[in-house]
């Protein structure tokens, strides 16, 4: 049975204690410190106010305000709410419904080197052993760095790495090569991106480096362990297993590293290439196959043809220009026929006189002989015994030429009977000129095994008398007068002599001039010469009667 009791009835009891001086009460505390001090633990529906001492126990339903609370921890099985907390020691998680204010930092039990502080507005940091290590504010986040130095800026600290607006800003002490940015996969490394001891980005995958941009700009690829200087800077340089190449974007240079060719592919298939001996093999992979070459010029320019062009260093170089070689084997051993470019004379910055040298490769040799040569002065020479001197008469050869006297020379190597032109039709020889000695001869066939229905001419005076020998000039030289025939006239009397018809216009309406071979006149002439003489005779053989007689 419980009944109510009095403060009078309990007062200066060991269960409650009233200390009037002080106007304090004591519960299970005989002298109390605080305005209530209880000794054992308290239980309430609510609860307001400072709590000292021992809180364990201590508990509230609904909830429980407490100011201060300098003991250890409290169960409590409503809400409790902290005003002007010093120290909260939990054994277990506390949970914040809402944001947390916090004065200065967050740190560790036991080891106060490592904590979250707030130094600044819109700022906090991370520190390990009393140095800060990291930093978040307005502009970023600051690794190693306690100021911002923004884009393209020095970093005071080289140890750091510095996340802003639109870049990352990673810094080293040192020179040495080294990752920055490494990505992993199942526990291993996949890729990484880096810096190398020469100023230099380094990509890799594993651990292997794939690429590298060098501080010049040189773009090197394969593994190639390219420094500044060692290719023309702003190249692109790939080195793999026995291919490469470099690209510089200056002067469009394109080529290989050392002992590696330049080859080119269609559909998987190699079709040219440059060798490590600078040739230029099309079709063949070796030199020792049929290599075609084709050439087409710009199609928007009708003057600009397809252009091979052969040159040589030097602004006035001589001797040898170029050469163009028809030959097999992979050395070229078997030589079948070379066109050479070659200078003529004096060579200097306003006269490049040069010639032409065409070769051939006799049967059951090797090596190609000179047998036509193109001059600078526009000279042809063709199978002399000396291609640097004229025909004559211990340099046997032909020489073609459109200027002066003797546009056509030929010169033969013996004074016996030599040819010198020979014409052909489809019916074989058909004439020539040929020398003997000291004489030239102007031969047409005439063979008997060549003709037949084969007369004597009858009517040689007749048709001489027929013949109109003229004196004239020609209109293109009206000072020189000289004798000769009509053509047409001659035709009617002789017509094997004169070709082409009188009058005769082209398709175009420009006269097609006749012409006449005065030889063709000979047989008719020699005929009437024969009659004539048949009538001398006679006549003189009946003089000799009558002066007899």
């Amino acid at each position: 049975m419980t009944r109510a009791v009095t403060l009078a009835e309990i007062a200066d009891t060991n269960t409650f204690v009233v200390d009037v001086t002080n106007n304090r009460v004591g519960i299970a505390s005989t002298t109390p410190t605080t305005t209530l001090d209880v000794g054992g633990a308290v239980k309430a529906t609510s609860f307001t106010g400072n709590v000292t001492g021992n809180a364990t126990g201590l508990t509230g339903t609904p909830d429980i305000s407490v100011r201060n609370i300098t003991g250890v921890a409290a169960t409590f099985t409503g809400v409790l709410t902290y005003e002007d907390v010093t120290n909260i020691d939990s054994i277990g998680i506390i949970t914040a419904r809402s944001g947390v204010s916090i004065g200065d930092s967050i740190f560790h039990t036991g080891d106060t080197n490592t904590a979250i502080r707030f130094p600044a507005a819109d700022t906090f940091t991370v520190e390990t052993g009393g140095t800060e290590r990291a930093r978040v504010n307005s502009g970023g986040v600051l690794l190693g760095l306690t100021a911002a130095v923004g884009e393209g800026g020095t970093p005071a600290d080289l140890n750091s790495t510095e996340i802003g607006r639109g870049f990352i800003n990673l810094s080293r002490d040192d020179t040495a090569a080294a990752d920055h940015i490494l990505f992993g996969k199942n526990g291993s490394i996949a890729a990484s991106m880096g810096t190398h001891t020469s100023n230099s980005l380094v990509f890799k995958t594993g651990t292997t480096e794939r690429l590298r941009i060098l501080s010049d700009g040189t773009v090197a690829t394969g593994g190639l362990s390219a420094t500044p200087g060692t290719v023309a800077a702003g190249s692109f340089v790939q080195a793999a297993a026995n291919a490469g190449f470099f690209v510089n974007g200056y002067d469009g240079k394109f080529g290989t590293s050392s002992n590696h060719v330049v080859s080119f592919a269609v559909n998987g298939s190699e079709k040219a290439r440059i060798d490590t001996s600078g040739r230029l093999l099309v079709g063949s992979s070796s030199g020792s196959g049929e290599p075609i070459a084709a050439f087409q010029g710009r199609s928007t320019d009708a003057n600009d043809g397809a252009m091979i062009a052969l040159t040589r260093v030097g602004a006035t170089p001589s001797g040898t220009i170029g050469i163009i070689q028809f030959a097999t084997g992979s050395d070229y051993a078997k030589n079948y026929a070379t066109i050479i470019s070659a200078s003529d004379g004096t060579v200097s910055s306003s006269s490049t006189p040069g010639i032409l040298r065409f070769s051939t490769t006799a049967a059951a040799a090797t090596s190609a002989t000179e047998r036509l040569r193109i001059t600078s002065d526009g000279l042809i020479r063709i199978g002399m015994a000396d291609f640097s001197q004229p025909p004559g008469t211990s340099n046997a050869g032909t020489q073609i030429s459109n200027t002066g006297s003797g546009s056509f020379n030929s010169s033969a190597g013996a004074t016996s009977e030599s040819s010198h032109a020979l014409f052909f039709n489809p019916n074989g020889l058909v004439g020539s000129i040929r020398t003997s000695g000291s004489a030239t001869a102007f031969n047409t066939s005439s063979d008997y095994r060549l003709k037949e229905n084969v007369l004597d001419i009858a009517d040689g005076i007749t048709r001489v008398k027929q013949l109109q020998p003229r004196r004239f000039n020609f209109i293109a030289d009206d000072t020189t007068t000289v004798d000769g025939f009509i053509a047409h006239e001659a035709q009617a009397v002789v017509p094997e002599a004169v070709t082409g018809t009188k009058d005769e216009v082209n398709d175009d309406g420009d006269a097609v001039m006749q012409g006449i071979d005065q030889a063709k006149l000979v047989p008719l002439l020699t005929a009437a010469l024969q009659e004539a003489i048949a009538k001398i005779e006679t006549l003189e053989t009946k003089v000799a009667a009558l002066e007899a007689g």
